[in-house]
């Protein structure tokens, strides 16, 4: 972990243990995520990077997809924070962030940004997600403990448009907020903030 500080990494290994995280209501790869899948799959891709892939639930679904996650889940292709993932610079067609980039602070979440938009070829897509609501999280959750602990950043339209400009990329939709299903068990809702952004030539 040369960039990607210890606390946060066992903060991570510990909050998403395959062994007893559950994974939300699956209707994310039916709504929102089968636009995604769709979208990407009418491009004419080499590679797509799915950075925080989770359970990998795109794999065999989006061509040339590598997803890796910095736990061991099932499906992974291999396992790494963003900051020590291997590609090279503007080798990825597409990247998805699709609730990675949101754990530690500002620093820490702003270099993830720059680390995966150096891998975007020029012309190529990034697509996020992330929270953006610290008031959502009611107190009887069931993780609220983690929030408490400072582990999350909570994403505004104000980065969105920051990084944009730092990184010479455009907005091509977004960002806006929906609700998504928030607690393991579904016992609250969260406001996520989604957008895509275009790496500029």
């Amino acid at each position: 972990m040369e960039k990607n500080s210890q606390l946060r990494y066992d903060s991570l290994k510990k909050i998403y243990d395959p062994q007893n995280w559950k994974v939300g209501k699956e209707t994310w790869l039916t709504t929102r995520g089968q636009k995604i899948v769709d979208d990407i799959n009418a491009m004419d891709t080499d590679l797509v990077i799915d950075a925080g892939c989770g359970r990998n639930v795109f794999k065999g679904k989006i061509k040339n997809l590598v997803g890796f996650d910095i736990v061991d889940f099932p499906n992974v292709d291999f396992v790494s924070s963003i900051q020590d993932a291997e590609f090279e610079n503007e080798s990825a067609d597409v990247v998805l962030a699709l609730g990675s980039v949101q754990f530690g602070n500002k620093t820490d979440v702003y270099e993830d940004v720059a680390k995966l938009v150096s891998w975007v070829k020029p012309g190529g897509m990034l697509i996020f997600r992330n929270r953006t609501d610290s008031n959502s999280i009611p107190d009887h959750a069931k993780n609220r403990q983690r929030f408490k602990d400072n582990i999350i950043y909570w994403w505004t339209k104000d980065d969105v448009n920051f990084l944009s400009e730092k990184h010479n990329l455009s907005i091509i939709s977004g960002p806006n907020i929906k609700e998504r299903p928030g607690g393991r068990g579904n016992e609250y809702t969260t406001p996520m903030l989604f957008w895509r952004w275009r790496k500029n030539v």
